[in-house]
């Protein structure tokens, strides 16, 4: 049986025309998934928030507060 599979990424501009570009997940579904199988279960949105997440905030904080102004 053939499967599908879509790759998450998220693409990051932490400077004008600078990009950085992180895969978040892989979701696979068989091409011939019923409706009870759309959409994302609870445990993928919860695993996609998470490595989100995990990206995003180390980020916003190192631009939030730099470690030059800690010192």
């Amino acid at each position: 049986m053939s499967k599908l599979l879509w790759r998450v990424k998220l693409v990051a501009e932490r400077q004008p025309g600078v990009t950085t570009e992180t895969e978040l997940a892989g979701i696979e579904r068989d091409a011939q998934a019923g409706l009870a199988d759309l959409g994302l279960s609870l445990a993928e949105a919860k695993q996609l928030t998470a490595a989100l997440q995990a990206e995003i905030v180390p980020a916003r904080a190192w631009t939030s507060y730099p470690l030059s102004s800690v010192w």
